[in-house]
């Protein structure tokens, strides 16, 4: 997607939608596929990376991860809160440090 973008002629000012996005909807679709913490760990990082781009992007992407987080099929409900609070916290510490 990125590569069809940028050979489709997208302005050099505008990289970042390209990039921010990309990769958070790889990361997104890596944890679809299998969730794992370190899977949480990488979009916990990435929400960061995307917050000190532009600070909407991170309330763009925040919104689809937390949904993602809450929604997965997971075998109890203890768990996915487990996976919110390591989500939230881990982006935060990413954020303060």
């Amino acid at each position: 997607m990125t590569a069809l973008t940028l050979l489709a002629g997208t302005k050099l000012y505008g990289y970042t939608k390209v990039l921010v996005f990309s990769v958070a909807v790889a990361l997104i679709l890596r944890y679809a596929r299998r969730p794992t913490n370190g899977s949480v760990a990488l979009l916990a990082a990435w929400s960061a990376v995307a917050f000190l781009f532009r600070h909407d992007y991170f309330v763009y992407l925040v919104f689809p991860v937390v949904v993602l987080l809450a929604a997965f099929p997971l075998p109890s409900w203890s768990e996915k809160a487990r996976r919110l609070a390591v989500y939230s916290g881990l982006t935060l510490l990413l954020l303060l440090g």
